[in-house]
């Protein structure tokens, strides 16, 4: 096993403690546990679709995941993705023609934000205009 491979394996493992263990990760995620296993020992490394899971569905730093650079997390501060949710909700409700003030800062915010922040904006606005609720149960109240 290289080096690479085994701090790949170590962030994996580190994903799996974030999870709650090895049962909720595989549940989550998809990935069954007998692969997750090959994944944690460095026997195996993860296509990218499964990292791609492993991210999304974990909110995981996908830079962080590959590099072990960054945060884990995509989002770093819990008064961000408040104040966040905050506008996709207002932009929600007042969808009309044309843009409108709260929809300008929330197209500001998504220019100006990393790639990972605007992905989990994109992500969190269209879970609301689904319908899915206020915000993913990962968010604090």
């Amino acid at each position: 096993m290289s080096p690479n491979d085994a701090a790949l394996a170590d962030r994996i493992r580190a994903c799996v403690r974030e999870a709650g263990g090895g049962n909720s990760f595989a549940r989550a995620t998809g990935i069954p546990r007998s692969t997750l296993e090959t994944y944690i020992s460095g026997k195996a490394t993860p296509k990218p679709d499964r990292l791609a899971a492993i991210c999304q569905i974990l909110n995981i730093n996908g830079h962080w995941l590959l590099t072990g650079e960054g945060e884990m997390r995509i989002v770093a501060s819990p008064a961000d993705l408040k104040a966040a949710i905050s506008t996709i909700q207002s932009v929600a409700r007042s969808l009309k023609p044309g843009i409108t003030g709260d929809q300008q800062i929330l197209l500001d915010a998504h220019k100006s934000a990393t790639p990972e922040m605007a992905a989990a904006l994109l992500t969190l606005a269209k879970a609301i205009l689904a319908g899915a609720g206020p915000a993913p149960e990962f968010l604090p109240e």
